[in-house]
Formats: structure tokens, C-alpha cells, sequence
């Protein structure tokens, strides 16, 4: 992965929920629009960086798919997801920033062979982001005098709803978020050698503190998670 004098040129931002890709195209207004079959790439040149952004769609299939076209086609040489997650973490609040260190996918259930919970043969468990690009958000953060967590995000495709299941995963893997893309494009960048970084914006406390207005959260989310990540673009 990089090191921390790796400068990059072709950055890729992803996103699963369409809103937040529309806050970029307000970020950066003069994007070139790629077609590849049904999915639209944005691209903008700054600063001499090629900067893509686009929406994953929900779920591991998509993000996985669109991540793959993103490094083998665009070239891009280091990938930023932005979204929301689930807290499993009493310490992580509605609004908060959380960057996973390491990320596992749930959902795979293979124990009937003898395997953990998690395991793909000729795979890992865990993935860990690239400590670079989380050293420079968090100092970032620092700047900005926010308190960015860090810790483990468990990715499936389910939404996970009850107390039960929470539970279950946060004490099968020490998860400190659930959600439903970020372990696949980790597996993706993985297999391409590719450095990531996973930002996630909290959307429900592990108290089951509900959002009231989720439009209005969205937006809140979805503005707090570009502007961190436009500050990190100029970073690298």
C-alpha cells in the first residue's frame, strides 16, 4: 500500500446513497460525465488530480462492481468511500465521524466446514484501511477540533434491525458499525492492491436512538462527509 510520500493523481470517491454524490456535483461543478453501461462516472480535474466520483448503489454486489470498474478502467489509484453507518458503539453519537481501521463482512457463513464467522477460503476476515490516508483524516479532524472515531465495520446485506442481531455481531467481531458496502469495496481495493479509506457518518446510536427527520439527517451527513473529504483530496 502507500507510503506517506505517495502523492496521488487518480482519486475515487464512492458513495451509496445518491444524495451524496449530488453534494460533490455541487462541490465540483464542472464534472465530465462516463457512461459504462448503466453507471454514470463523474470526473473532475484539480490540481492536477483526476478526482471520479459516483454512486455504488446499496449493498456489497454493486459497491464491489463499481469499485472493480473504477480501478480497472479509470486507473484510480486510491479509493475513498463516503456514507452512513449504524453505531454498535455506545461512544458513537448521531453525527459523529467514524473512519474504519479494519472492516469484515458479516452476512459469510461458512462454520458448517469449520470456518469462523467471516472467513472466505483464500481470503481474510479483516481488512485494514490504509493507515495513511486514516492518519491524515484524522488529522484533518484534529484542525477542525472533531472527534473522528476509528474502529471495526461489520458489512452485510441485511439491515440489521434488532437488539439480537446487534449484539451478536458486535461480539462475534468487535464491531463498532454495521453497514452494507464498506467490507466489499475493502475486498475489491484488496485484490487490486489498491489503498482505501472507509468514512462513515453515524446514523443511529447504539441506545437505538432513532432519527427523527432522515431527509434532514442525509443532508447533514452527506454535507459533513464532503467537506472532510475535499480537505483530504488536497492532502494527497
Amino acid at each position: 500500500f502507500c507510503s506517506v510520500f505517495k502523492m496521488y493523481k487518480k482519486i475515487a470517491i464512492l458513495g451509496a446513497m445518491e444524495i451524496e454524490i449530488e453534494v460533490l456535483k455541487n462541490i465540483y461543478k464542472n464534472y465530465k460525465v462516463h457512461r459504462v453501461e448503466n453507471i454514470e462516472i463523474f470526473e473532475i480535474v484539480e490540481d492536477d488530480k483526476q478526482i471520479f466520483f459516483t454512486n455504488s448503489q446499496i449493498g456489497k454486489v454493486f459497491s464491489s462492481i463499481v469499485t472493480t470498474l473504477l480501478i480497472t478502467k479509470f486507473n484510480v489509484e486510491c479509493v475513498i468511500f463516503t456514507g452512513i453507518a449504524g453505531s454498535l458503539n455506545r461512544n458513537y453519537k448521531i453525527l459523529d465521524v467514524a473512519i474504519a481501521s479494519k472492516l469484515c463482512q458479516h452476512d459469510v457463513d461458512i462454520s458448517a466446514f469449520g470456518h469462523p464467522l467471516g472467513f472466505i477460503p483464500g481470503g481474510k476476515i479483516f481488512l485494514e484501511s490504509d493507515k495513511t490516508l486514516v492518519t491524515k483524516l484524522k488529522q484533518i479532524g484534529q484542525k477542525l477540533k472533531l472527534d473522528i472515531k476509528e474502529g471495526i465495520i461489520a458489512t452485510g446485506d441485511q439491515f440489521i434491525s434488532t437488539t439480537e442481531q446487534k449484539e451478536h455481531i458486535k461480539k462475534t467481531f468487535n464491531a463498532d458499525m454495521i453497514e452494507m458496502e464498506g467490507a466489499s469495496v475493502a475486498v475489491s481495493c484488496d485484490t487490486f492492491n489498491i489503498p482505501f479509506i472507509i468514512t462513515r457518518t453515524i446514523s443511529d446510536s447504539a441506545d437505538e436512538e432513532g432519527v427523527e427527520d432522515f431527509n434532514k439527517f442525509m443532508t447533514l451527513a452527506a454535507n459533513k462527509n464532503a467537506s472532510l473529504i475535499t480537505l483530504l483530496i488536497k492532502e494527497l
